[in-house]
């Protein structure tokens, strides 16, 4: 499958690290792939901003845990004075709190560092086109464990649970639709409904809030 942008602009990404081996490493991965274009390095929070003010960037890919500016308060900032910039974030096994807290600030999904360069650069294009970035394992450690039942107030149609299902087995709009014998389009109309029942605002923390409500299946 192509992971490759819709489009004929590359996708401008810039790579936010304190580890000078990692950033460059990834920025090495950015500059080969012919979909993306390297903006730039930073090393932490505080420097992708000042990045952001001066350069046309689609998405930031930024470490959790940096000095000077962490990961999750950028992507807070990025959120709130940036909001047409994507974030995928960084992390490590140990940063389940981070990452959540990243989540809640914004940022579009979470990658380990340990991945790789195939999974960063599909993973880029994915969080690009809006589509949430996550592992059904990784859902499940940072969402915590599911409630036995689902609150009676959240009441979801057939075709709802089944959308939120796949979304939580880390399925992709296009193959959500492929599996249900569904237009994209309407996956999408399903995922905005869901949204509005569980009180989220993207693909990652509706997994997240469905999970945590029982909602999501085995």
């Amino acid at each position: 499958m192509s992971v490759g942008p819709d489009r004929a602009d590359p996708v401008r990404v810039l790579i936010v690290d304190d580890d000078l081996f990692v950033r460059t490493a990834l920025g090495g991965y950015v500059s080969d792939s012919p979909g993306l274009h390297l903006v730039g390095l930073c090393e932490n929070g505080a420097d992708a901003l000042a990045a952001l003010a001066v350069k046309r960037v689609d998405v930031v890919v930024m470490d959790i845990q940096m000095p000077v500016m962490d990961g999750v308060t950028a992507a807070g900032r990025m959120r709130d004075e940036h909001p047409d910039v994507r974030v995928l974030m960084l992390t490590s096994f140990d940063e389940d709190n981070s990452i959540r807290a990243a989540i809640s600030n914004g940022a579009g999904g979470y990658l380990l560092k340990s991945a790789t360069p195939e999974a960063l650069i599909s993973a880029i294009h994915a969080v690009y086109r809006g589509a949430g970035v996550m592992t059904p394992e990784t859902l499940r450690r940072v969402a915590g464990p599911a409630r036995p039942t689902p609150p009676a107030e959240v009441v979801l149609s057939s075709s709802e649970h089944d959308v939120l299902r796949l979304l939580c087995k880390g399925f992709s709009n296009a193959e959500i639709a492929a599996a249900l014998y569904l237009s994209e389009s309407t996956v999408k109309v399903r995922l905005g409904s869901l949204g509005d029942k569980l009180g989220t605002t993207s693909r990652v923390t509706t997994a997240i809030r469905g999970w945590e409500l029982g909602l999501a299946g085995d």
